[in-house]
């Protein structure tokens, strides 16, 4: 415990409050520290950055069980329309293929 009686709680010089985390997810190390709250407004006490830390830390540790999205790789119209070719093409109806 910190001289707040928060861990990860610090004030700061002009009396108000800041908090730091550092926590290491699949194998990654992330670390942050805030001064202020989501609405752009200093912590007053360090109960509410406390709590602002441990909602923090929760939301960091929920994002990493979200499945991750796939890459998409840019291609040109070309590349597309040869790959429809040589695949897709059989079957469809001539208006289908021009488009």
């Amino acid at each position: 415990m910190s001289e707040t009686g928060f861990a990860g709680v610090y004030q700061l010089d002009n009396g108000f409050y800041g908090y730091r985390y550092a926590i290491v997810i699949n194998g990654k190390r992330k670390e942050a520290k805030k001064v202020r709250n989501d609405l752009g407004k200093p912590f007053k006490t360090a109960k509410q950055a406390a709590k602002a830390r441990e909602i923090a830390i929760v939301q960091e540790q929920s994002k990493a069980l979200l499945p991750q999205k796939a890459k998409v790789v840019g291609k040109t119209v070309e590349e597309v329309y040869a790959e429809y070719c040589e695949k897709g093409r059989s079957g469809k109806a001539y208006s289908t293929i021009k488009k």
